[in-house]
């Protein structure tokens, strides 16, 4: 579509809402705001090859993912929830807080391969959190933004810790990712399945069972977003014992750099 057509999508959907009675939406948006909140994931520890930064590019808000360590520093979700339904109507504003040309009034987002299936994610880059609370909580069909847009199947993951490295030997043995190259402390990867890269652990996480309890904890989240799909993520990986075959990887891949 033209960008006129998705603008005025906006414009007849707000004219609407603004129509409605609080009393007959406030629960809605309410539960709207929940499932952005709670359908939180970890922000992906390893960064795509290849990035194309395209302006104005429309997507559905559905697809923004809060950052799971997000905190609501100076609007908490009470104060979005009110918001939202004082602004369901001003298409006018809620457009300007998408694509402005202001810097401080436009969206930026990163795009990630969604887990599981062929579609996409979208996390914010820089500010705008709090915007995209308010555009999902509203229920807009579509919001528009600055979008850095993977390029490449090529994924890369820094670290200099062996226990580190063992994960990826493992994942690899688990055929979710083929490793390609390594170079200085650079792991080149390819994801054999979508949920992989969203599984990897922080590459600063010192202490082995912290680096574990990441891990699982990404597991849940995932699963959280997803539970129909939870059966495909290997058993192995929520173990308490993960540790045990993280090292037992080791073993195999000793004096091996990819």
């Amino acid at each position: 579509m033209a960008d006129s057509e998705y603008i005025d999508a906006i414009k007849t959907y707000c004219i609407e809402e603004e129509k409605k009675q609080v009393r007959d939406i406030e629960f809605e948006y309410e539960k709207r705001l929940e499932r952005y909140i709670e359908g939180s994931l970890h922000n992906p520890s390893c960064t795509n090859s290849g990035k194309m930064e395209t302006d104005n590019y429309w997507i559905n808000p559905n697809k923004i993912i809060l950052s799971n360590d997000f905190g609501f520093y100076h609007h908490s979700p009470e104060e979005i929830l009110k918001f939202s339904l004082q602004k369901r109507g001003d298409y006018k504003y809620l457009i300007s807080q998408m694509n402005d040309k202001s810097a401080a009034s436009q969206l930026y987002l990163d795009e990630y391969p969604a887990p599981f299936t062929q579609d996409y994610l979208y996390m914010i880059g820089q500010n705008g959190n709090h915007r995209a609370g308010v555009f999902r909580t509203i229920g807009l069909p579509y919001v528009t933004a600055k979008i850095s847009r993977i390029t490449s199947n090529y994924w890369t993951y820094y670290t200099y810790s062996p226990f580190h490295k063992n994960i990826l030997y493992l994942f690899q043995e688990l055929n979710l990712i083929k490793i390609i190259d390594y170079d200085s402390g650079k792991y080149t990867f390819i994801p054999l399945e979508g949920f992989a890269i969203w599984i990897l652990p922080s590459n600063f996480i010192e202490s082995i069972f912290e680096t574990t309890r990441n891990i699982r904890n990404r597991i849940q989240l995932v699963e959280n977003l997803y539970p129909e799909y939870c059966g495909q993520i290997p058993r192995l990986l929520k173990s308490n014992l993960l540790f045990i075959d993280v090292w037992k990887t080791a073993w195999k891949y000793r004096n091996k750099d990819c």
